[in-house]
């Protein structure tokens, strides 16, 4: 009897772990992955390296002026697909989603109708992602005959190969999976229908589908040129006759005619951002090829909004004995300097880094208000030196203030401001609202923001952007000028005890 207690607890202790390393409830749907481990790595740290390297590999200077409603884009195996994949996705770094609506095809189901997933997560080697069931009932509440075709679904990789990569470039978004094959007149007004509600509710729309299929490399090219070309003149009708001659060909024909139709009513602009086909991926152009284009939709109207971060990104420079000893300076420095009209002294620390030269600023506040803050941002002094000039100049030289009052002393809170050093950015792609403080240089005219402002202020990357032109004494919109520079920083930033 006492064997049969042992093993009834035992197996009810396993039951308990078991249950505890998954804490998705039971009742939870969730569509897996179909092609981890063919299609794309199924290891976590393999598939972001591969990503991440797939999207610093292949960027594009392109244009847009407006904000990217949509994006075309192909979904074969990610060594064959995924540079001109990675193309598109590299302009939606920084920009915010609340909802993408993936449109494709099911290659191993006759689907005759449009198909909606109707499970709860989406699942792929990165994480969850939300299926936004509030938007699939919003949408079947308009479409009625919409239906989920669950095997449809279940091993279909047209958009499963676009969520990794938006799980790279977007911080937070829900998603909804559509499916359509045939071309005929219900099918194109029910996706119709889709893209326009998802337009209306500043989704963004991807159509996930690959080009001409196994032929020579000469004519796919020709081929893919001709249906890119239709796109791009936003001619449905011309794309849908030579589809039916075989002049041209998609896989995603449906999907690919259904956005044009919709690009073509709504005036909206497609720009083509790259091509390729398996050839030029491979080298190998003897045998037949698959096309791959990129294509990137732009609404010249509307201006393009990118995700405002609510807390600044933790930088570990300096560790909290470092940080204490700093404050301990600035702090000692103001009471020296206020209290007793004296410049401080502090002791040389033992730590490297405070005795290497170093940037930081110094601010100033009381009872929550701005009352001075000065700083640099290049090291041209010992950093704990760096901190009690900085400290001074903050409570005295800050034109903006009269210098700090001893009646004041007590009631002016410290924060500071370490410094990394400046990197030149290339391309704004390479700024990241919440990480990055900015130095924007232009002839004469400079202007500079701590990492913390466009978080304190919710700016977008945008306004950031515009509002350190204003600072630098420049017109919004200056920073896209070719001779103006743009440096970006990092800063550790540190107060006092409240």
């Amino acid at each position: 009897m006492k064997n049969y207690v042992v093993l009834f607890l035992s197996l009810f202790f396993m039951s308990l772990i078991a249950c505890g390393s998954d804490t998705t409830p039971q009742t939870t749907k969730i569509r897996y992955p179909a092609v981890s481990g063919l299609w794309y790595p199924s290891d976590k740290q393999q598939l972001e390296s591969l990503v991440a390297k797939l999207l610093n590999q292949n960027k594009v200077d392109v244009k847009i002026e407006g904000k990217i409603i949509g994006l075309i884009s192909p979904h074969a195996g990610f060594s064959y697909s995924g540079g001109v994949a990675a193309c598109g996705y590299n302009l939606l770094k920084n920009k915010k989603y609340k909802t993408v609506v993936g449109v494709g095809l099911s290659h191993r189901y006759p689907l005759n109708d449009v198909s909606i997933l109707e499970e709860d997560i989406y699942r792929t080697p990165l994480g969850d992602v939300l299926i936004d069931k509030d938007w699939v009932k919003k949408i079947k509440t308009k479409l009625p005959s919409l239906k989920y075709v669950k095997d449809a679904h279940i091993k279909e990789h047209s958009i499963e190969a676009q969520v990794p990569f938006l799980q790279a470039v977007l911080s937070d978004f829900k998603l909804v999976e559509v499916l359509v094959n045939r071309i005929t007149d219900e099918n194109m007004k029910t996706i119709n229908t889709i893209f326009e509600e998802a337009y209306k509710d500043n989704c963004l729309i991807i159509v996930s589908t690959d080009l001409s299929h196994y032929h020579p490399y000469v004519t796919a090219c020709e081929k893919d040129s001709e249906t890119i070309k239709f796109v791009l003149n936003k001619d449905f009708n011309g794309l849908i006759e030579s589809m039916q001659k075989g002049y041209t060909e998609a896989c995603g024909s449906a999907a690919l005619v259904g956005i044009t139709m919709f690009i073509n009513k709504f005036k909206l602009k497609p720009t083509l951002v790259e091509y390729k086909n398996s050839g030029d991926v491979t080298g190998d152009f003897d045998r037949g090829v698959v096309g791959y284009a990129s294509i990137v939709l732009i609404d010249e109207t509307k201006k393009e909004e990118t995700a405002i971060p609510s807390e600044l990104e933790e930088i570990n420079y300096l560790t909290e004995e470092e940080e204490r000893i700093l404050l301990g300076i600035a702090r000692e420095t103001l009471r020296q300097w206020v209290l007793e009209d004296k410049k401080y002294n502090p002791p040389l620390p033992s730590e490297e880094k405070l005795k290497s030269d170093g940037a930081c600023f110094v601010t100033l506040t009381r009872d929550g208000q701005l009352r001075g803050c000065i700083g640099h941002i290049i090291g041209r002094e010992p950093l704990y030196l760096s901190v009690r000039d900085n400290a001074i100049a903050a409570s005295s030289e800050d034109y903006r203030f009269p210098p700090v009052s001893k009646s004041e002393y007590d009631n002016i809170h410290i924060e500071i401001s370490v410094m990394t050093p400046l990197q030149k950015v290339s391309s704004i792609d390479e700024i990241k609202v919440g990480r990055d403080g900015l130095v924007l240089r232009k002839g004469r005219n400079q202007g500079v923001f701590l990492p913390q402002v466009p978080v304190d202020w919710k700016w977008d990357l945008y306004t950031y952007l515009d509002q350190l032109c204003r600072k630098a004494g420049l017109p919004a919109g200056e920073w896209k000028s070719k001779d103006t520079e743009i440096y970006k920083f990092q800063a550790q930033v540190f107060e006092e005890d409240h």
